[in-house]
């Protein structure tokens, strides 16, 4: 039976022919946390070496009996993934203690996205952001209020807002691969934004074209880094209202405002996307 602390990422190592047995012919495997729950104890018969890698605090290896539990001291630590794409980020929490016949080994996962979504978008600050976007793959056209509620209630989400420039670089990526999936190529995809009330008759003044004039489900300060077919005032008709990113043949995808309802002005409504922060969905425990 042997032990090892560190720092790292937590491995449980079963060597055949132990150094003790002083062969050199040894096999070690690696297993993750998550493949092993339970490492039976031997004895120096089998000629075996268990090993854990867990968090050692001020750096130093401790002593006592049925390592790494010590002094009744469960051994903890801690653990971020990054295998995006195709998996989430995630954070792991884990906890070895001893047993009269063994070490338990239980963990904690916590998922930056649950898998309603099939995007993540990751600011420069590290900040990430679940995305979802929905086709419609026939002839129909999303309605605002169709985009909103599914949004809500599949993914417990909103509609998405192209607030940063990768925002908007993220939403061209997936609406491309989704266009070419829909019966019309040409299309626009609904985003947060209906314009208020009050600013439908007065849609050119300076209050009206700020985000003031529109009510967001989600937080939208500044229209800086929105690219606008031509600005927010757009009203081509008494019905254009809401916010959409207009996929149109090879030009570079921009924002409109158009028809809140499911008709087609002049193109069908056939994507939505929505968003949700990192890091909110349900812990899941395994012990």
């Amino acid at each position: 039976m042997g032990w090892m602390l560190s720092s790292l990422l937590l491995l449980t190592i079963l060597c055949g022919n132990a150094p003790r047995t002083k062969q050199n012919d040894s096999t070690c495997y690696n297993y993750d946390y998550d493949y092993v729950d339970f490492v039976s104890r031997t004895t120096s018969a089998n000629e075996s070496v268990v090993a854990f890698k867990v968090n050692s605090l001020n750096g130093t290896c401790p002593t006592g009996a049925i390592p790494p539990t010590f002094d009744n001291q469960n051994a903890t630590g801690h653990l971020y993934v990054n295998d995006y794409p195709p998996y989430w980020p995630y954070h792991t929490d884990y906890t070895i203690y001893a047993t009269l016949t063994g070490w338990k080994i239980s963990y904690k996962m916590n998922y930056s996205c649950n898998g309603n979504f099939n995007g993540l978008l990751i600011h420069p600050d590290d900040r990430m952001v679940c995305l979802k976007i929905y086709r419609n793959s026939n002839t129909g056209s999303f309605t605002y209020n169709e985009a909103a509620t599914s949004c809500e209630s599949a993914d417990n989400a909103l509609l998405a807002a192209p607030l940063y420039p990768e925002d908007l670089k993220k939403f061209s990526e997936l609406g491309e691969v989704q266009r070419n999936k829909t019966a019309n190529r040409n299309i626009y995809a609904r985003i947060d934004g209906i314009r208020t009330k009050a600013c439908q008759s007065t849609p050119r003044t300076p209050y009206c074209m700020s985000p003031k004039g529109f009510t967001f489900l989600s937080s939208v300060p500044t229209f800086e880094h929105y690219n606008w077919v031509t600005n927010s005032s757009a009203m081509a008709t008494a019905n254009d209202n809401c916010l959409v990113l207009v996929f149109n043949g090879n030009n570079a995808v921009k924002v409109d405002v158009k028809s809140c309802e499911g008709n087609f002005n002049p193109l069908p409504a056939q994507l939505f996307f929505c968003s949700s922060p990192a890091w909110v969905y349900k812990v899941w425990d395994y012990d």
